[in-house]
C-alpha cells in the first residue's frame, strides 16, 4: 500500500507545472530543514541525496506524504488533493516498520541465545576432551595392573573407571542434546531472518522505484 501511494506521488510530481513544483519544493525543503525529526525518514532522505541527488525533492514529496503523520498545513493541503485519507497510508507504514523492528529485535534475541548456547557447547566439548584423556590414562593403568598380575588392585579400580565412563557417556549425550537445541534455534532464527529479508526487499523496492520507473 505504501509503495503504491509512493508511486502515485511520483506520477503527480512529474506532472506538476514548473511553478507548482517550485512552490512544492520550497515547502518540502523548509520542512526537511526545520520540521523533520523522524530519524528513519531523515536516513531515507540522506540515502536519496547520495544515490539520486537530482531527484531528492521528488523523493521527499513521496516519502513525506506516505511516512509522516503530521505535516505543516500547506503540505497537508497539497496531499489532500490526491489522498482522502492520508493517515491510513501512514498507518500502513507504521505497521510495516513495527513488524520490521519486531523481527530485528527477535533476531537479536536469537543471536544472544545462540551465543550463550555456543559457549556451553564449547565448554562441554572441552570437558569431554579432558574426560577422554583421563579415561585413556585410567584404561592404560588398568592394562598395566592386569599385565602385572595385580588383580586385586585392578578390581578395586574398575568401579571408579566405570563411573568415569558413565560420566563421559552422559556428557556426550548432553552435548548432543545441546547441539540439537542449538540447531533448532538456528532454524527458527533463520526463518525470522528470511521474513526480515522479504520485508527489507519491500522497503528497498520503495527506495529504488525512482530508477525503475
Amino acid at each position: 500500500q505504501v509503495t503504491a501511494a509512493h508511486e502515485v506521488l511520483h506520477a503527480v510530481y512529474a506532472r506538476l507545472s514548473s511553478a507548482d513544483r517550485k512552490h512544492l519544493d520550497v515547502l518540502l525543503n523548509d520542512y526537511y530543514k526545520h520540521g523533520l525529526h523522524d530519524p528513519q525518514v531523515q536516513a531515507e532522505v540522506k540515502l536519496y541525496q547520495q544515490t539520486e541527488p537530482n531527484d531528492v525533492m521528488d523523493e521527499m514529496s513521496c516519502t513525506f506524504g506516505t511516512e509522516i503523520a503530521d505535516l505543516p498545513p500547506a503540505l497537508e493541503t497539497y496531499y489532500h488533493h490526491y489522498f482522502s485519507n492520508r493517515s491510513a497510508i501512514v498507518q500502513y507504514e507504521m505497521q510495516y516498520e513495527a513488524t520490521f523492528t519486531a523481527r530485528q529485535a527477535k533476531i537479536k534475541q536469537y543471536d544472544q541465545q545462540l551465543a550463550g548456547m555456543k559457549q556451553q557447547i564449547d565448554s562441554s566439548e572441552a570437558s569431554l576432551q579432558t574426560m577422554q584423556t583421563q579415561l585413556s590414562a585410567a584404561q592404560a593403568r588398568l592394562k598395566q595392573l592386569l599385565a602385572a598380575g595385580q588383580n586385586d588392585a585392578y578390581n578395586a579400580a574398575i568401579p571408579a573407571y566405570n563411573s568415569q565412563v558413565n560420566s563421559y557417556n552422559a556428557g556426550g549425550t548432553d552435548r548432543k542434546k545441546r547441539i540439537a537445541s542449538y540447531n533448532q534455534l538456528v532454524d527458527e532464527r533463520n526463518a525470522v531472518a528470511s521474513e526480515l529479508t522479504t520485508l527489507d526487499i519491500a522497503l528497498d523496492t520503495r527506495l529504488t522505484t525512482q530508477t525503475a520507473r
